[in-house]
């Protein structure tokens, strides 16, 4: 039986819906990934609590919904800032006095300090790229035009491996491209040489992929 909304009890399902209505105006890229990582939180919460509103919601059950995600720190914390901003927003809108997620523990980085590449090492992977051929030997193929971007865009973002590789091109504005967020979920651009996106617009786009690989 579906639960009735009033004034003390809010469906899950409504509030998620309201806060996607409020971030409407984003892109596509920012809504599916808001989309996805609260359809996974009310699935959690109803799995292993058969909980579905609002108010029954503790920082335990998101604590341990936070407990089982797998991915790259880099990627759960950008999915702990989508959990934390909602629970902000079910305050804002008076559905709950305080959020349960406040007392999310923080995620730490887990990204090892890395030594950029010398002036010199760069320029021999630059004269690398025309030299990469496919399994025939033939260069000037696909393989060197998307090597080439991927470098291009480390190289003038400074963007690890994994955010360079999950880049989509709804990230891609002009001549900047999405580089992090703050923790206030606000995205932070960074502004490359035109090449940098003359490459990544030559780059070979995969077929029913949003991504710029």
């Amino acid at each position: 039986m579906p639960v009735q909304q009033n004034k003390l009890v809010t469906p899950l399902e409504t509030a998620i819906d309201g806060y996607k209505d409020k971030k409407a105006k984003r892109s596509e890229a920012v809504r599916g990934k808001t989309r996805r990582i609260l359809e996974r939180m009310r699935k959690s919460l109803w799995d292993n609590y058969r909980i579905e509103t609002v108010q029954e919601v503790r920082l335990p059950h998101l604590a341990k919904f936070v407990a089982g995600w797998t991915e790259v720190r880099s990627v759960q914390r950008n999915n702990q800032t989508i959990v934390k901003a909602f629970w902000n927003f079910c305050v804002d809108s008076d559905y709950i006095t305080k959020s349960p997620a406040k007392g999310l523990d923080p995620i730490p980085e887990d990204r090892v300090q890395v030594v950029p590449f010398t002036k010199d090492e760069m320029m021999q992977i630059f004269k690398a790229l025309p030299l990469l051929h496919d399994e025939y030997g033939r260069c000037g193929g696909d393989i060197e035009i998307q090597t080439k971007a991927f470098v291009y865009v480390m190289r003038w973002t400074g963007m690890s491996i994994g955010d360079t590789t999950t880049l989509e091109k709804e990230e891609v504005t002009g001549w900047k491209i999405l580089t992090a967020r703050t923790k206030t979920n606000e995205n932070v651009y960074g502004a490359v040489p035109q090449f940098v996106i003359d490459a990544l617009r030559a780059a070979p786009q995969v077929q029913n992929v949003r991504r710029c690989y």
